[in-house]
């Protein structure tokens, strides 16, 4: 099936934004096997965090996208069944006693910046982004839902305002990939990339790869062995296997960490309009004379870098990114076929 048929056949809307996009970009989009990405770097301080600009939450109000938002979220849940909130989750929520917060904390979701403004308003500090996470051996900290007694939880969860920040599969994946993997054009040898490639080098047997093999993807040199950089093809493929021997917090199920069916979010902000979210809910929250720690509106520049990307992969597997991800897509609010249109079309 091509990418024409494929999106005809999942909706009637996505058959229209096809005329729109025009068949020529989505064949060239996808039917190129061997671009390579080239991603800039560029650095990162609390304050920079580069929303996308979200042309429909600017047609409406934020109590009209909050509304939609957390009815979409409802919705899946009465259709699903779920089970209670795990002790594990609880571990997931941060605490401002000061602001009366409880913040579930998602991995790539713009999670290092949502902790270090949190931390920032708690204790009256203006850490970057890189000056918190220096300090996060020191006190004081952010406490853990779990750091209480049960009652004690129970009265911050019924009572505090709850906070959740999401992002659109796709994105969240090539955000994973791109930070701990690195890509043949990314890596650079950091110790992350070393040690997540060496580590998830098993996940070559998904694209058939034999060692020794080529090295057009590149290769990281130890004193004792060499290893090939992970493709973003075999780290798609094991992402979406069902086993547990590629499972990874970064990548799992957002709706796996925060128990969204049990706890009632106040608010749910999105990755993609993240400065925008956060400035809502906490003057919300009763913040007030801190506006030098909030990360400014910018627009974001980062789809050519995830058009790079997914067009490396094939119609099938992209179905199993849907396939794995759709509890993420239907929570809330993210399309498969929608983002991969958007993406074409820049």
């Amino acid at each position: 099936m091509g990418i024409l048929e494929w999106l005809r056949s999942r909706s009637s809307q996505a058959a229209k934004c096809i005329m729109v996009a025009g068949g020529a970009v989505i064949l060239f989009g996808f039917m190129f096997y061997t671009d390579e990405v080239h991603m800039s770097q560029t650095p990162f301080r609390l304050g920079s965090y580069v929303p996308d600009d979200d042309a429909e939450s600017n047609m409406v109000s934020p109590r009209q996208d909050q509304s939609r938002r957390k009815a979409l979220l409802e919705e899946y849940c009465q259709k699903n069944s779920s089970s209670d909130m795990s002790p594990r989750m609880m571990g997931n929520f941060f605490v401002s006693d000061r602001y009366k917060v409880l913040y579930c904390k998602v991995a790539r979701t713009g999670s290092t910046t949502t902790s270090a403004l949190l931390y920032n308003l708690e204790f009256g500090t203006n850490f970057t982004q890189q000056e918190y996470l220096e300090q996060q051996g020191g006190t004081p900290i952010l406490k853990r839902l779990t750091s209480y007694t049960k009652d004690e939880q129970m009265l911050r969860l019924n009572t505090y305002k709850k906070l959740v920040v999401v992002r659109n599969p796709l994105e969240r994946l090539v955000s994973a990939y791109l930070f701990f993997f690195g890509g043949k054009d990314y890596f650079v040898g950091k110790t992350r990339h070393v040690l997540y490639n060496q580590h998830y080098q098993d996940m070559l047997e998904t694209i058939d790869w034999k060692i020794p093999h080529t090295e057009d993807y590149g290769v990281i040199q130890t004193t004792n062995e060499k290893y090939h950089v992970i493709p973003f093809l075999a780290f798609i493929r094991a992402v979406t296997e069902d086993t547990d021997r590629w499972e990874n917090e970064h990548w799992a199920l957002m709706s796996n960490y925060c128990s969204p069916c049990q706890v009632h979010f106040d608010f749910i902000a999105h990755t993609e309009t993240l400065a925008k979210d956060l400035n809502i809910f906490f003057r919300n929250a009763g913040v007030t004379g801190r506006e030098n720690v909030f990360p400014p509106v910018k627009t974001r520049l980062g789809k050519r870098k995830m058009l790079d990307l997914y067009r490396q992969i094939p119609i099938k597997d992209i179905q199993r990114i849907g396939g794995k991800y759709a509890p993420d897509f239907d929570m809330f609010g993210y399309s498969l076929e929608e983002t991969i249109l958007q993406l074409l079309s820049t």
